[in-house]
């Protein structure tokens, strides 16, 4: 499987009857989503508009659209999250999820639950780790027992969200 072009800091997704979704990041004469249609290796853009965002995280929201949340802009912004249909073919458009996070992200990784979202990523100016819970118009900041920077996460079997390293031998896990 191939991209159209190299790209640096993008998010993925694989969305059911779509395909792998890559988007954001940076690179020269990027699109701003490609689709890979598994197991074919065909591969599509969505005619987007290229946001400029690195870092952010690709979600598949409960209606089949695609989330991409937190990130960073080239002018050190966070950029409102948007939602869009990765299987339109033609005069694609996206709409803006609201509220915004309240800080920039990187190594952002999304987890959706019924109802909403977890968001986690590093700052990117230090590598603190934050994590966001986004509940409708509420983005409520969810507290580590201890601070962490570069952590990472993972879905466990039981619907918990598992958040490792960090410079901590604690794991804490949180149920969305």
């Amino acid at each position: 499987y191939t991209l159209k072009a190299p790209r640096l800091g993008a998010a993925s997704t694989f969305a059911a009857g779509t395909g792998l979704v890559v988007a954001d990041g940076i690179g020269e004469g990027i699109a701003a989503v490609e689709v890979v249609a598994l197991p074919s290796t065909q591969t599509r853009t969505l005619d987007l508009p290229d946001r400029g965002v690195v870092g952010s995280a690709a979600l598949v929201l409960e209606d089949g659209r695609v989330a991409l949340l937190g990130g960073v802009t080239r002018d050190g912004a966070a950029p409102p999250g948007i939602a869009f249909d990765p299987k339109c073919v033609a005069n694609c458009s996206s709409t803006e999820i609201t509220p915004a996070l309240p800080s920039p992200l990187v190594r952002t990784q999304a987890f959706a639950f019924r109802g909403g979202y977890l968001i986690l990523g590093d700052r990117p100016d230090d590598g603190v780790t934050l994590a966001f819970r986004v509940e409708g118009s509420a983005v409520v900041p969810v507290s580590f027992r201890v601070p962490r920077s570069g952590s990472t996460a993972v879905l466990a079997p039981t619907g918990n969200v598992l958040v490792v390293g960090g410079g901590t031998t604690e794991i804490e896990s949180f149920l969305p």
